[in-house]
């Protein structure tokens, strides 16, 4: 009984500090703007370029999708 209590607890405490980092890497004001920059990196992506340039806007449409994920889960907005 014990030992279940100790595991519950430790699952507790992980589960708060991943959910506090969560949000803590969004805001509003970035929230709003992340569908224009989304789109604005996909139309980027449909122009010719190099496979270094290539490999930077992967990354940087990953991060993006990454933060809009996390808006939502914050419930906030993601475009005007």
């Amino acid at each position: 009984m014990f030992n279940k209590i100790i595991l519950f607890t430790c699952v507790l405490i992980i589960s708060s500090n991943i959910m506090a980092k969560q949000n803590t890497k969004v805001s509003k004001s970035l929230c709003l703007k992340i569908d224009a920059k989304i789109t604005t990196a996909k139309k980027n992506m449909r122009v010719i370029y190099t496979d270094k340039k290539g490999h930077k806007l992967r990354s940087k449409l990953k991060a993006l999708q990454k933060k809009k994920a996390y808006c939502k889960i914050s419930r906030f907005p993601t475009s005007l």
